[in-house]
């Protein structure tokens, strides 16, 4: 009996990647946070998780020392330094 080889691969063009849009408001509350005094604040983004608030403030916020991300109590915290 002879066994025909299959190919376990094909070559084939990209697919094209849609880019998700970026969500402004979180742009818009680290910006004026920062104008604000140093101080602890509460974010309330309406028609999120809080926990999906923190995710994306922490990557947003990944290079600035001047404000900390807080996350008590099912809650998101942003203290300004």
């Amino acid at each position: 009996m002879s066994t025909k080889k299959v190919k376990l691969y094909e070559r084939v063009e990209p697919p094209k990647i849609r880019r998700i849009a970026k969500v402004k408001e979180y742009d818009e509350v680290i910006e004026s946070i920062g104008k604000e005094p140093s101080g602890w604040y509460k974010v309330n983004v309406p028609n999120k998780k809080p926990q999906t608030v923190y995710v994306a403030l922490s990557k947003k916020l990944k290079g600035r020392t001047d404000l900390k991300l807080h996350f008590v109590n099912k809650t998101v915290y942003i203290e300004k330094l």
